[in-house]
């Protein structure tokens, strides 16, 4: 098979894979101009204050429902959380997320020694009970 061939094959299969949340969040246009972009993984870190999100039905054994709500967040340049959407996730868990993570705080981010806005994405665990049979 022709080099140039298995090249074009190579990049169609590419182009047809899913992305990852990550890597599409990162493609996420910026929720402000000036905020600099900041892996998960780095902010996680520098999580000072954090509030669960309360789980969602009666407490009636194992959680019947988990799942993960993946969110696009600006936090400011004092480290409070400032805008939120929501990439991704059950329905039932997005709005105690936001609730719970609009109350997050970050110990400032520094971009050569100065503190500045930034965008990341946050994944919150979650789980539930539901109701009835």
């Amino acid at each position: 098979m022709p080099a140039k061939l298995l090249a074009s094959i190579a990049i169609a299969v590419t182009m047809a894979l899913p992305m990852s949340s990550q890597v599409a969040a990162r493609q996420q246009p910026l929720l402000v101009p000036e905020a600099v972009r900041v892996d998960a993984e780095v902010m996680a870190r520098r999580l000072d204050h954090k509030v669960d999100p309360i789980p969602f039905g009666v407490n009636t054994g194992p959680p019947s429902i988990t799942g993960t709500v993946e969110l696009l967040a600006l936090i400011d340049q004092s480290g409070k959380v400032q805008k939120l959407k929501v990439l991704s996730g059950p329905d039932v868990f997005k709005h105690s997320v936001l609730l719970a993570v609009r109350q997050w705080h970050y110990d400032p981010y520094l971009d050569h020694g100065k503190p500045v806005a930034v965008q990341t994405t946050i994944a919150v665990p979650c789980h539930g009970w539901l109701l009835g049979p």
